[in-house]
């Protein structure tokens, strides 16, 4: 509404300015000045109209005064009300009185079942309940009592704890190297008594390896001496039975020794490019068969290993001694035939095959280690 209002006030100022120029060029008269002699009245300028003096105008020129500008104020804006308004007065408040409280009765519960039994002497009623006057109980029909049960009093703690007993320690049993003789009968042996000391250190042998006869090791008639070897034949040690193991034996002396104790060939698992001509002398001057093999560590052949597990379960060769120059060798080849014969793990191939030369070190153990995995896993 107020921008209508400056609006309208603005179009009649502006109405106002317009109507009073209008009417100042209406009563406006151009008056004509007189020439005055001058070098250029020979040539009046065209259009001009030239009057003489003492002439009348040819226009007469009427002087009227201006009618002075009266600015008129700008008519009063009364806002004019709506139709059909009309303002109404506002309710009058009159507040409500609150609402009057009735208590509730307490509800009513119904009497007890006549079966319930009496309660003790001097209790109050439950709410709600109706005491009732000559009143005698009666059990339900078919109502069995339990049986009472009758608790025994626990046992008396003793006065006093048990006293305590020092354990006896058990007896001490020496044990006696093995012997060659044959095992006496069993007999009751008295246990011996306990003694605060040990004068002497209880040794124990090392233990033996388990003389489990493979599937792939034949039997023989023949067996070897029990006798030691001697200090000629170095490594000396027992595969299973009938087939023992070591370096190659030092001198004659050695290999009178296994032709004295029984056995019937000699393995010898050899370098590649080494002369076996003076072993060969010396075993088949003995009257033994000898065997020999070509054992590459660099590089493991096949048919170097299946020509010695054919060796090692032929029969006609038992009782066998087999050694090498270096252990790695015979401690290798003994691995294979452990693993691809005896169907071993890994672990107990190795324990197998310790003693026996397979160990690391530098040079050709580690040399017939590496071949070894080679031909484990497929690539002889």
């Amino acid at each position: 509404m107020r921008w209508s209002v400056r609006q309208t006030i603005g179009i009649l100022l502006a109405g106002l300015v317009l109507t009073g120029c209008a009417q100042r060029r209406q009563n406006t008269v151009v008056v004509p000045q007189q020439p005055t002699p001058s070098p250029f009245a020979a040539n009046p300028p065209v259009g001009a109209v030239m009057v003489p003096p003492g002439q009348p105008q040819p226009f007469p020129i009427a002087t009227q005064p201006q009618p002075s500008f009266q600015p008129q104020p700008p008519p009063s804006f009364q806002p004019q009300p709506q139709p059909g308004f009309q303002p109404q007065p506002p309710p009058s408040f009159q507040p409500q009185p609150p609402p009057s409280f009735q208590p509730m009765a307490p509800p009513s519960f119904p009497a007890p079942p006549p079966s319930a039994p009496p309660g003790p002497t001097g209790s109050l009623p439950g709410p709600g309940s109706v005491e009732q006057t000559n009143y005698t109980w009666k059990p339900a029909t078919g109502y069995v009592p339990p049986p009472l049960a009758i608790l025994s009093p626990p046992p008396p703690l003793p006065s006093s704890p048990a006293p305590w007993t020092t354990p006896t320690p058990p007896p001490v049993v020496t044990l006696a190297p093995p012997t060659n003789s044959p095992a006496p009968s069993p007999s009751p042996v008295p246990a011996p008594a306990l003694a605060p000391q040990l004068d002497a250190q209880v040794l124990l042998l090392p233990p033996q390896p388990v003389d489990a006869t493979p599937s792939f090791y034949p039997e023989s008639t023949n067996s070897t001496s029990s006798k030691d070897p001697p200090a000629s034949i170095p490594k000396f040690s027992t595969v299973r039975k009938n087939i023992e193991s070591g370096l190659k034996p030092l001198g004659a002396e050695g290999f009178d020794w296994l032709k004295a104790n029984g056995y019937k060939t000699v393995l010898y698992l050899r370098l590649r490019g080494e002369n076996t001509d003076e072993e060969r002398k010396l075993v088949e001057d003995r009257l033994m068969t000898f065997k020999s093999i070509e054992v590459n560590p660099q590089l493991l052949e096949k048919d170097s290993a299946e020509e010695f597990f054919r060796t090692v379960q032929d029969a006609n060769y038992l009782p066998m001694y087999v050694y090498g120059r270096e252990e790695a060798l015979t401690g290798g080849m003994w691995y294979l035939a452990f693993r691809l014969l005896d169907n071993e793990s890994d672990d107990v191939a190795r324990v197998r095959a310790g003693p026996l030369g397979l160990r690391a070190g530098a040079g050709t153990p580690d040399l017939m280690i590496q071949a070894i995995r080679k031909a484990m896993a497929g690539e002889w």
